[in-house]
């Protein structure tokens, strides 16, 4: 019985692990320290960054970042996140 269930904690356990995704934190130009915490999505980079102080009052320091595709053309958004 106790064998049993060590294994089907191992396979939930590699089942839950395998579904998180990558965490896309590409960055255009220069190399960022990127707090581990902001993912932005897939064919996208990060263009700037900036620590902005705890905006909200949690105790955790907060970022504002702009991203945009990685080969942006006319028209195409750049995006601006606050975390």
């Amino acid at each position: 019985m106790r064998t049993m269930l060590t294994v089907l904690f191992i396979t939930l356990l590699n089942i839950s692990i395998a579904q998180i995704p990558d965490c896309n934190q590409q960055t255009r130009g220069v190399k960022r320290n990127i707090p581990k915490d902001i993912c932005i999505p897939d064919e996208y980079n990060i263009v700037e960054i900036f620590t902005c102080g705890d905006l909200n009052l949690d105790g955790v320091n907060d970022y504002a970042f702009t991203y945009s595709k990685i080969n942006p053309i006319d028209g195409d958004t750049t995006f601006l996140l606050i975390n």
